[in-house]
């Protein structure tokens, strides 16, 4: 009876982590898609011609994290406008993102992993003109 219970509970443990692994799929072109379209219609108001985005890398032993900035349709300029490196582990560029085309769309991915408790964060960025940009999470 025990050695059943416990080849249930391992079941479970295997169906949960199937599960949260599904929800952390790569986004797909239809979710991009509809991402998109979410984030013109319902997303917060970023400024409007020139976007300012980070990238960094903090590697280390007990934590790390990152940012990291991804153009997945159109074109962009991307302006250096402040590079820092803190001796020994950090290092961050700032960008002041211009469009060059009508539409722009890009992803902003972060992480960190403090003590292996890994978290991400995804920010989709649209720009449309003459809305400017907006902005919305992505869970």
């Amino acid at each position: 009876m025990s050695q059943e219970v416990g080849e249930n509970q391992e079941v479970n443990e295997v169906n949960q982590e199937e599960e949260q692994e599904e929800s952390q799929e790569p986004l797909s072109r239809p979710n991009i898609a509809q991402l998109v379209e979410k984030a013109i219609k319902d997303g917060k108001q970023q400024e409007r011609f020139i976007l300012t985005l980070e990238e960094w890398k903090r590697p280390g032993s007990a934590f790390s994290d990152w940012g990291v900035i991804i153009l997945l349709y159109g074109e962009i300029e991307k302006v250096e406008l402040e590079n820092k490196y803190e001796y020994p582990t950090t290092s961050s560029v700032t960008y002041a993102i211009i469009p060059k085309t009508k539409k722009v769309v890009l992803l902003h991915e972060s992480g960190d992993d403090y003590d292996g408790h890994l978290q991400r964060y995804t920010t989709l960025y649209v720009f449309s003109y003459p809305q400017g940009w907006k902005s919305l999470d992505i869970p």
